[in-house]
């Protein structure tokens, strides 16, 4: 065997601190699982094993906040720093810049809590000289997941050999923290000319066209093209991962039906469209680089059209009671749109109870701003085969449409991205 007992000792305090074992961790089962480490912390943020950092950035507080750390672990011994997100409405990313030499005897660790897992994993990063991680906002989700909190580990693995004194692991680091958007979904984004107003200045394979990305509704909303009846979450998820130590990634999941009534129908004309439902299933995956404030937009959508019509069931009267509802597919949308944007930061920004939302203020802005642009648009149609039951199916194969380029000589074309966050 290779191990020696400094190697040993920068297993077991890993080990006793991963919760791999129930039935011999310093892990709390039951609330927080560092609580231990918590109560450790003290009053003062400062006890004889844990320290503690809390970050609590004011909504309107951008700067970054830098803190300095000289920590002296001697050896066969270990020093834990817990790292606390208090703002309940931004995420906070961290960037670790090393100021101590590299030594192979001191470790330096980046720790997370697992929600799934129930365990601590650890990121080895002692021979970095940076390395970024993000701390989820306090809400009542991440509180319950442990995904505000997470926590650096320093071990100093130098024992005392023949002919060889321990020394101390003089730990010298800074910390600088920067609040940062917790994106939980694409609420819309579009583009548009003058000055925001035009959405006909992208040119699709049969001309103009919306370039509007499939959105996810989750947060109140009206309508102004006709009556809202109801509108329905069927389903929806939102998962987010670190990527790498400057990006994370959303993947959302989300089905929706919408019910509208146009003043206009009649709803006893079988031959007049009628009442319509709307059913949606949308896909999202969000790459945020929170350091260098870029983002990749990947949306699919597909849609079904629906509508409602009454028949008689008896032609010779027509009393209320004799019509009947009939359901009847119009159409099947299929959108898939790609959309890579940097320079966020340098952007409007509106902040706002749901989430906040980027734009660009002129046309230079956004050809700056978008680095890939794709979307394609299948429409199906459907006729009635049944008009009894509205039984529907194909009519055709269907028509493509693709995205060409945009239009930039309408006055300012404007891209806004809106998100709703966590």
């Amino acid at each position: 065997m290779n191990s020696n007992i400094g190697d040993e000792y920068d297993d077991y305090v890993r080990y006793i601190l991963s919760g791999e074992n129930k039935k011999f961790t310093i892990l709390s089962d039951e609330g927080n699982p560092y609580s231990y480490l918590i109560k450790n912390s003290g009053t003062e943020n400062k006890g004889t094993f844990a320290s503690r950092l809390i970050y609590n950035f004011a909504k309107e507080d951008n700067n970054p906040q830098t803190d300095k750390f000289e920590i002296t672990v001697p050896y066969l011994a270990s020093q834990v720093l817990l790292l606390y997100n208090q703002a309940p409405d931004r995420g906070v990313v961290v960037n670790y810049k090393r100021l101590h030499d590299e030594d192979k005897d001191y470790k330096v660790y980046y720790a997370k809590y697992d929600f799934q897992t129930q365990q601590t994993t650890f990121v080895d990063i002692s021979d970095s000289t940076k390395y970024n991680f993000f701390i989820a906002a306090r809400t009542k989700k991440s509180v319950e997941e442990t995904q505000n909190i997470c926590f650096l580990l320093l071990v100093n693995k130098d024992y005392p050999a023949s002919g060889k004194d321990a020394d101390d692991f003089n730990a010298s680091f800074e910390l600088t923290a920067m609040p940062v958007f917790d994106i939980q979904n694409l609420y819309t984004g579009w583009i548009a000319g003058k000055n925001g107003t035009d959405l006909n200045v992208v040119n699709f394979s049969p001309g103009p066209w919306s370039f509007i990305l499939p959105g996810v509704r989750i947060r109140p909303y009206s309508v102004s093209y006709g009556n809202l009846i109801y509108h329905n979450i069927n389903y929806y998820s939102s998962d987010r991962s670190e990527l790498t130590d400057s990006t994370y990634v959303v993947n959302v999941h989300f089905s929706e039906e919408e019910r509208m009534e146009y003043p206009d129908d009649d709803l006893s004309d079988a031959s007049t469209p009628c009442p319509s439902i709307q059913e949606r299933v949308v896909t999202q995956r969000i790459e945020y680089n929170f350091v260098r404030g870029e983002i990749k937009i990947h949306c699919n959508a597909h849609t079904i059209n629906k509508y409602e019509y009454k028949i008689k069931k008896n032609e010779n009267d027509d009393n209320d009671e004799n019509y009947i509802t009939v359901i009847a597919t119009s159409n099947h949308w299929d959108d898939n749109a790609t959309l890579w944007v940097k320079n966020l930061y340098s952007m409007a920004t509106l902040i706002d109870a749901y989430g906040v939302a980027f734009s660009t203020r002129n046309s230079a802005e956004t050809q700056a701003a978008i680095e890939k642009i794709s979307y394609s648009h299948l429409n199906t149609d459907y006729k009635i085969i049944n008009k009894e039951t509205g039984e529907s199916e194909p009519e055709f194969q269907g028509t493509y449409h693709y995205y060409v380029s945009t239009d930039y000589s309408s006055g300012d074309v404007i891209l806004k991205l809106i998100f709703d966050t966590r």
